[in-house]
């Protein structure tokens, strides 16, 4: 019986059988991207999709899911995170005379941002979009209009999701200059 080990969060798992492994990447526990090794396959540790008894071919593959059935769920927090972040403070300068420092909004923005990125990253590569973005490379990481609208363009979707976004960032920013210009 062949034995698998296989890499998750720098930590090797195993041994599972070929079945097991197969399993494993089907309910989305690994992806394509996963190292994995075995005896034969020397030493050396190699992505699932590059390991010739795992590689999907175009009879067993389905197609990607019609984009209509792929929620859009963590895409549009993340696209909308921008507008309760600034009503939060706006209430907190009302109530206490002091809202976020710019450290404590740029952390809540980036820790719900990358949340929703990693979750909604997750069910794009499910539904069938390509492998999981890990990582999502620096550009997606600077804006998370870049990743809505890479997002949309990969599932043949309305890229407004990145442009909600850039309207909520920009809205704050246009209210203080006109009311900075009344004073």
């Amino acid at each position: 019986m062949d034995s698998w080990f296989y890499n998750m969060g720098g930590r090797r798992f195993g041994p599972v059988t070929e079945s097991e492994l197969k399993s494993l990447f089907a309910d989305g526990t690994i992806s394509g991207e996963t190292l994995v090794w075995n005896a034969g396959a020397g030493s050396d540790w190699k992505r699932f999709v590059e390991v010739e008894t795992f590689k999907p071919t175009a009879s067993n593959a389905p197609p990607p899911l019609p984009p209509s059935e792929v929620s859009d769920l963590w895409a549009w927090i993340m696209a909308l995170t921008p507008a309760p972040l600034l009503f939060i403070h706006l209430g907190l300068i009302a109530s206490i005379g002091s809202g976020f420092n710019r450290a404590t909004y740029l952390t809540l923005s980036v820790i719900v941002y990358l949340s929703c990125l990693a979750y909604d990253n997750r069910v794009v590569a499910r539904a069938g979009y390509g492998r999981r973005m890990r990582g999502a490379g620096a550009w997606m990481l600077m804006t998370p209009a870049a990743y809505l609208i890479a997002r949309s363009k990969r599932m043949g979707k309305n890229p407004a999701l990145g442009y909600v976004w850039i309207a909520l960032i920009t809205l704050p920013i246009l209210l203080a200059v006109v009311i900075i210009s009344q004073t």
